[in-house]
């Protein structure tokens, strides 16, 4: 596999921080490690009980979709990745039935616009044993950052986040009531209809009553999830990385494919990213100024 690594062309090389390497390039160009993915993503999905129940967790939108790599260049290591779609490709290419997310929900009106000026994300994965670590997660979000700076087009960041199966309904339920109450993205949700919606049971309690005065900020209702579950249910890590940088949830859907997920459409309008985390994911690298520019911040403008 490292072998795979070095042949890469220089430009599919997005940045290095310590040990780890970030890559973004099409399966084609790595069928071993595409396979090692296959296998590493379906062990991940599987330990938080999700996973398509096969020995290899790839599909034919694997062929044609761009996936960013993280490398652990010191012990030539798989450490994560995402699948990457563009949506401006796969629009003139494949029409709306070329997306993933539409096997999820059906999309029209607006979203139509809104895909072809997309980067649709999904599958990511950091491999088990370095799931200890904080820092793969946040170089893989960076590594989103960097892909968006490499294609212009781009004014969306879409793509499932998913709470598991695992979690008892109720939980769910508190956490769909919570997003939709906070971070919904308003009116698309007429625009992209799940195609098995997920009904929640708050177990005969009333959610507003319940959740008064717990909803002001992210780590608020995740204490509170934390307090009531007796310190064994919160908010999915990947859920609260994209909240954190300003990502809406569209609308919710139940995906059977996956042990029955609930699969939240995140979107987010690059204008409305949070300059602070960008800055915080870019501190020290050299092309920070080019990066912020990208998401059109300059020099003394705010978040």
């Amino acid at each position: 596999m490292q072998k795979e690594i070095n042949q890469l062309n220089v430009d599919k090389h997005l940045f290095t921080t310590g040990s780890y390497s970030c890559y973004l390039t099409d399966a084609a160009s790595i069928p071993m490690i595409m396979h090692e993915l296959g296998r590493r993503r379906e062990e991940a999905f599987r330990a938080v009980g999700e996973g398509t129940g096969r020995p290899l967790d790839l599909d034919s939108y694997d062929e044609y979709y761009q996936h960013l790599i993280l490398w652990d260049k010191q012990k030539s290591r798989l450490v994560g990745a995402y699948r990457l779609g563009l949506g401006h490709d796969i629009i003139k290419h494949k029409g709306v039935k070329g997306f993933y997310t539409q096997t999820l929900f059906s999309y029209e009106g607006p979203f139509t616009e809104i895909l072809s000026q997309s980067l649709e994300l999904g599958r990511s994965f950091v491999v088990l044993e370095y799931q200890k670590e904080a820092l793969p997660l946040v170089l893989l979000i960076k590594g989103l950052i960097y892909a968006v700076v490499r294609n212009k087009n781009v004014r969306y960041l879409l793509g499932p986040v998913s709470i598991s199966s695992w979690y008892p309904k109720f939980y769910r339920s508190l956490m769909v009531y919570y997003l939709r109450k906070m971070h919904s993205a308003g009116d698309l949700e007429k625009y992209a209809t799940p195609r098995n919606p997920f009904f929640p049971d708050y177990l005969r309690s009333n959610p507003d009553d319940l959740l008064a005065g717990k909803t002001d900020t992210i780590e608020k209702f995740d204490r509170f999830l934390l307090r009531m579950s007796n310190n064994e249910y919160r908010l999915p890590t990947l859920v609260k990385k994209y909240l954190k940088i300003n990502c809406k949830i569209v609308t919710y859907n139940v995906d059977p494919d996956f042990n029955y997920c609930v699969d939240g459409l995140v979107l987010l309008d690059l204008k409305e990213v949070s300059r602070s985390e960008i800055e915080a994911l870019t501190k020290g690298e050299a092309g920070r100024e080019k990066v912020l520019e990208r998401f059109g911040f300059t020099q003394g403008t705010g978040s």
